[in-house]
């Protein structure tokens, strides 16, 4: 939506823009709450049979976010006259800051689900959100910049490890001052580290940015306008497009990496059910054309409406304010973001955040794989078949896609028929065989 964004404004100007990008996701937005409002009115055998059928589309969704880390790793690889003398690192193809820095987002958000899957009591140390991730990353990178000097570099890799025990599960330090300390004391250092950095790029603010923020003014209004209805029938309406409008800033690194954004701030807080989220409405949202960003948004708009009280109409008024906050976070994030765009885009930290920004979404899809396998574990424990069976399927049909891409070609209308079948097929049989 940001592109179209950026054509219309350039052809129409801000009216132009906004009507470009509501253009492009008002389709996605329309199929996103004919094919929700259809699920939730169905009984609970077909509703069953859908769950199956996402099985074999988990698989498909699993194999893009694949290609995704894929690519990030790729992208990473250092040319062999380039590698270090040592003989083991020699032959370790990909940066190792890349690879640290999947690995670090990866364990800092995956504990909830581990525990989950292989059904650990208790709380995981760590298992922080989505937010919390981009802030420590946010925090290192204005607060560093090119500086790696250990007496930079430990205290504040002490910091954002103590604000991570904070922000965890457990919340250790939740009754003590470090809860507002710590948060205070990551964003004072990163504006301090941000200026410091402009300033030895003599950057600065060349023109007025009043023309992207009167531009920014509209779109909010017609996020306002469209979300009116919803606020009179569904009392969380302010929280649900509070959490949009930040998802929409936090959604760096493309559609793919909205997946695990959205997870983070609607899922693992509790707003939207697993079930909801990755059995109806990402196989859903992967299937039909348009941006990932407005038909997420929409599709939990209108689950968030329709449980509140189970009507069909909440949910729909609720997903038009998701999709009125998808457009018009698409402009505003287009304009002010083109704005800072032009005038600091040599400074040295934004291009360290352009360079971090795959890394950490990449580690962001490894929890997002992870909640994907957890719902297969619960379409079966819904099914009253082996609660492995769904996963473990899952992971077949994945095996059977790669083998198909590498055999033919990336054709993803057969791969995800492929995998609905078979899952359907296999589902079935199995919860026969348990039922005889």
């Amino acid at each position: 939506m940001e592109i179209a964004s950026g054509i219309g404004r350039i052809t129409a100007g801000d009216l132009g823009m906004l009507c470009a990008a509501a253009a492009i996701s008002l389709p996605g937005c329309l199929l996103v709450l004919f094919f929700t409002a259809l699920l939730s009115s169905f009984g609970s055998g077909l509703t069953l049979q859908i769950n199956y059928l996402s099985v074999g589309v988990t698989a498909y969704i699993l194999y893009v976010l694949g290609c995704y880390i894929a690519q990030t790793l790729d992208n990473s690889q250092i040319p062999e006259s380039r590698r270090p003398k040592n003989r083991i690192l020699r032959k370790f193809p990909f940066s190792l800051p890349c690879v640290l820095i999947i690995a670090s987002v990866f364990g800092l958000t995956c504990g909830s689900q581990i525990y989950q899957i292989f059904g650990i009591e208790g709380q995981p140390l760590f298992s922080i959100s989505t937010v919390n991730v981009m802030a420590v990353a946010f925090f290192l990178i204005f607060w560093l910049g090119d500086d790696y000097r250990l007496r930079k570099v430990i205290p504040a890799f002490s910091i954002a490890l103590l604000y991570c025990v904070c922000v965890g599960e457990m919340e250790l330090f939740s009754q003590t001052p470090l809860k507002i300390f710590l948060p205070l004391l990551m964003f004072l250092m990163a504006v301090w580290g941000l200026v410091k950095d402009l300033r030895q790029h003599h950057m600065r603010l060349n023109t007025s940015i009043f023309p992207a923020l009167r531009e920014a003014a509209m779109a909010f209004l017609f996020m306002v306008l469209l979300a009116l209805p919803a606020l009179f029938v569904y009392e969380g309406t302010g929280t649900y497009l509070f959490r949009g409008v930040l998802s929409s800033i936090l959604s760096f690194g493309g559609g793919d990496a909205y997946l695990a954004v959205a997870g983070g701030m609607f899922v693992t807080s509790g707003l939207v059910l697993y079930s909801d989220f990755y059995s109806n409405l990402v196989p859903v949202a992967n299937a039909i054309p348009g941006s990932i960003l407005c038909k997420i948004l929409t599709g939990t708009g209108y689950f968030l409406g329709y449980r509140a009280d189970g009507s069909i109409w909440t949910g729909i008024l609720t997903g038009l304010g998701g999709f009125g906050c998808a457009v018009a976070m698409s402009c505003i994030t287009y304009s002010v973001g083109a704005y800072f765009y032009e005038q600091l885009e040599n400074a040295a930290v934004f291009e360290h955040l352009k360079k971090a920004t795959r890394p950490i979404i990449s580690g962001l899809l490894f929890t997002v794989s992870l909640g994907l396998l957890y719902n297969c574990i619960q379409i079966g424990a819904k099914a009253s078949i082996s609660t492995w069976f769904p996963p473990v399927l899952c992971l077949i049909c994945l095996g059977g896609e790669l083998m198909f891409v590498k055999r033919f070609r990336y054709r993803p209308l057969y791969m995800v028929l492929g995998s609905a079948a078979a899952a359907l097929l296999f589902c079935n049989l199995a919860a026969y065989i348990m039922a005889v």
